[in-house]
């Protein structure tokens, strides 16, 4: 055990430092910013060499860093930072690794957590071992499935195109079959069909002569070109013209008076409106009489904002006459027997008029219309003969069903609701009015028009014969151009006899050049089946045209495809050796990681009992109690829990211990660590620190059992009681800004015997 010491720490530190940087630290373990950092100012370049003796040789390992990068040496070679730590791995070192505590952190092992403490196990149990072996077999386990789903893709593409092969062969060899009934068919088809042929050749006679001859024929024609002269002289002559103009102008007289008769009856509709809206005054043979009084729109008048209701009910009738007495109204009448005029007229005795009896309006209405009305005293008996008991309302929506036939109800609007349920609508207005006197006039000057072209027509038809000699005319006509339609009917049938003789000749004779061209090409194709025997068949017809009908939906497929199944179906049992073999690699190597599993599993759990044997001999040794370390979770998430059981302190958790029971706690953790995978050097940098005499005694005494398992222990250290231990000692010293190392043994020197009890 070799111990470095000196006035200060940095000048020591800078030992462990050197060694750290030599086996490859980053520059944040160094206590730099970055590994240029190490530069000293005014310097290009650092390096540390480092010679690590072992029972195989030596190693000697260079690190050299410059401004522009760094770079390693193995034994004088280039090396890459990768070989660098696979050379140290193999001697038990890593610059990270446990067997390097800095100062300061000496506790930093045993505080660390669960799953970095359990990383300290995986890491000297070997399981990176297995962990490699275990990745190379899920690599190859990856290989073998990747080759089992290649072969998978594959093998369904084989059988995909085995099946397309297949369903080829099979239509190669169905369409041989159905080819070979089908010549089978095709003969038995052709003998029917010949020996039909032959039968039908034989019963091909030619059609019997028509009745007619030629010379007949020819007579008819003559007979009809006859008929057809006689018809043209009858049509032009100037009688049947006369005739039948005659029998024009009666249909046109008919129609002239059927439309006067039109007119009168739409003029006597535009009157009858146009007299709703205002009086017309009657003939001077009217007014004339003694007794004449008024019309009744001179005598009757209604209430102003009532005129459409009171014209809607009196209508035509204010145009009626009024007359004193009965005996008047018959005069008046009588005088106007003889008078054309275009209209009637109603002529009201006043001392007979007998209106009717008044009647109670309902409630909802606006009483009865007489009463909106205003006339001369003694008139009236007739406003009740004009207007009646109608009964006025704002509009007819307001009449219950119930009094529908009760009374007869008019709205302000004019519109009439009748006891029979009839409705009317409102009178015309004045615009209608206007356009009805305008229709007026135009009716009027057609109707002239119209009776103008009446006389006229009258007039000449009383110089034409009489319509009924054109009838006359017609039958002679019509018996003639029956006549004609006989003479044709007959000589079109006589044509189309003797046409359709011909036809049928001619027929007959393709009919015969036909059958026999028909027969040759079936004999010839009949000799080209020689060798064929005929189909057995109840309807060789039908059923090779179901065969051919069959044959078209095969595709047409080589005879070398039954050569290629046979090369694609040995493939495919090849496929299938393959794909079982790779099954089975599968499963072996499935089995292989159950097996690395398992006996990594063993390693690490024989590994932690090793170390909690080991870390409980040491708390033993240093404290008289017991100490047990365990793993806890599932692989990969391991955790190491540590315990100590102090005297006269019981279970301590370790949050509890003091600074110095942390230190030499750290120290029994890294001492168990180091009997399971002892490692060939140690470097311990002011471990001791928080510990005092005593404990130094048992921290140096822990050590050097390390020692005395083969490994070098390098300590830097200020305490006298762990450096009596040391077996050299090297001490430290600034000079002129650069550090001095002095040396001495204590080899020479007699040890004082230490154990636990001091």
């Amino acid at each position: 055990m070799t111990a470095i010491t000196g006035p200060n720490g940095s000048g020591k530190s800078n030992v462990m430092e050197a060694v750290m940087f030599a086996m490859g630290a980053r520059g944040s373990w160094l206590r730099s910013q970055g590994l240029r950092g190490l530069i000293r100012k005014g310097a290009t370049s650092c390096s540390v060499e480092l010679i690590l003796r072992h029972p195989g040789g030596a190693l000697r390992l260079e690190r050299r860093i410059t401004r522009s990068g760094g770079s390693y040496r193995l034994n004088g070679k280039l090396a890459s930072a990768n070989e660098v730590r696979d050379a140290l791995a193999e001697l038990g070192l890593r610059a990270d690794g446990h067997n390097f505590v800095s100062q300061g952190e000496v506790t930093a092992v045993i505080e660390s957590t669960p799953r970095e403490r359990a990383a300290l196990i995986l890491e000297i149990s070997g399981i990176e071992e297995f962990e490699r072996k275990r990745e190379e077999t899920l690599r190859e386990l990856e290989r073998v499935g990747e080759r089992i789903r290649v072969l998978r893709a594959l093998q369904r593409d084989r059988l995909d195109r085995l099946e397309f092969l297949r369903r080829r062969a099979e239509a190669y060899r169905e369409r041989g079959e159905l080819e070979r009934r089908l010549a089978s068919l095709e003969k038995a088809v052709l003998l029917r069909r010949i020996e039909r042929a032959e039968r039908a050749l034989e019963e091909l006679q030619p059609p019997e002569a028509p009745a007619i001859s030629e010379e007949e024929i020819e007579e008819m024609k003559r007979e009809v070109r006859r008929a057809e002269s006689e018809l043209r002289k009858l049509e032009g002559s100037e009688e049947l013209k006369r005739a039948r103009e005659a029998a024009t102008i009666k249909t046109r007289i008919l129609t002239l008076r059927e439309r006067l008769r039109s007119l009168d009856a739409e003029l006597e509709g535009v009157r009858t409106l146009l007299a709703t809206m205002g009086a017309s005054s009657p003939p001077k043979s009217v007014t004339s009489h003694p007794d004449y009084v008024g019309i009744v729109a001179e005598l009757v008048r209604p209430v102003k904002g009532y005129e459409i209701a009171y014209r809607a009910v009196a209508g035509a009738r204010v145009c009626d006459v009024v007359v004193r007495t009965l005996e008047a109204g018959l005069e008046i009448v009588k005088s106007l027997r003889d008078a054309r005029l275009n209209r009637r007229i109603r002529v009201l005795p006043l001392d007979v008029l007998r209106p009717p009896r008044p009647v109670d309006p309902p409630e909802y209405s606006l009483g009865l219309l007489r009463g909106y009305v205003l006339a001369e005293p003694g008139m009236e008996g007739l406003v009740g003969a004009m207007v009646g008991n109608a009964v006025l309302v704002e509009d007819l929506d307001s009449v219950p069903k119930s009094d529908v036939g009760r009374y007869r109800f008019v709205s302000l609007h004019g519109e009439i609701l009748e006891r029979d349920g009839s409705i009317l609508s409102s009178p015309p207005s004045p615009a209608q009015e206007r356009r009805l006197k305008r229709r007026l006039e135009e009716l009027l000057e057609e109707r002239e028009r119209v009776r103008e072209k009446l006389e006229e027509l009258e007039a000449r038809a009383r110089e034409l014969p009489p319509p009924e000699r054109a009838q006359e005319v017609e039958e002679v006509l019509k018996e003639v151009r029956k006549r004609i339609d006989e003479l044709r009917t007959e000589l079109e049938r006589a044509i189309s006899s003797r046409l359709a003789y011909e036809r049928r000749m001619r027929a007959v004779a393709e009919e015969k050049g036909k059958l026999s061209q028909r027969l040759e090409e079936l004999r010839a194709r009949l000799e080209s089946l020689e060798g064929v025997e005929p189909a057995e068949s109840d309807d060789p017809e039908s059923e090779y045209a179901a065969v051919a009908a069959r044959l078209r939906t095969i595709p047409l497929v080589g005879p070398d495809v039954l050569e290629e199944l046979r090369r694609e179906e040995a493939k495919a049992r090849e496929m299938d050796e393959t794909l079982a073999q790779l099954e089975e690699a599968r499963a072996s190597i499935e089995r292989a990681l159950d097996e690395i599993a398992k006996e990594r599993d063993r390693v690490l759990r024989e590994t932690v009992e090793k170390v909690s044997k080991a870390f409980n001999d040491a708390i033993g040794e240093m404290f008289g109690g017991e100490g047990e370390v365990w793993l806890s979770g599932e692989w990969p998430r391991l955790e190491l829990e540590v315990r100590v059981n102090l005297p006269e302190k019981g279970e301590v958790p370790m949050e509890a211990l003091s600074g110095g029971e942390k230190s030499l706690t750290a120290l029994a953790f890294i001492y168990a660590l180091q009997s399971v995978r002892p490692s060939p050097l140690y470097f311990f940098d002011e471990a001791d620190m928080m510990l005092d005499g005593r404990n130094c005694k048992r921290y140096a005494a822990l050590l050097r059992r390390m020692v005395t398992r083969g490994s070098q222990v390098i300590i830097i250290s200020l305490k006298k009681d762990t450096l009596e231990e040391a077996d050299a000692i090297l001490g430290v010293r600034m000079v002129n800004g650069e550090s001095k190392v002095v040396g001495v043994r204590l080899d020479e020197f007699d040890r004082v015997e230490y154990n636990s009890e001091g």
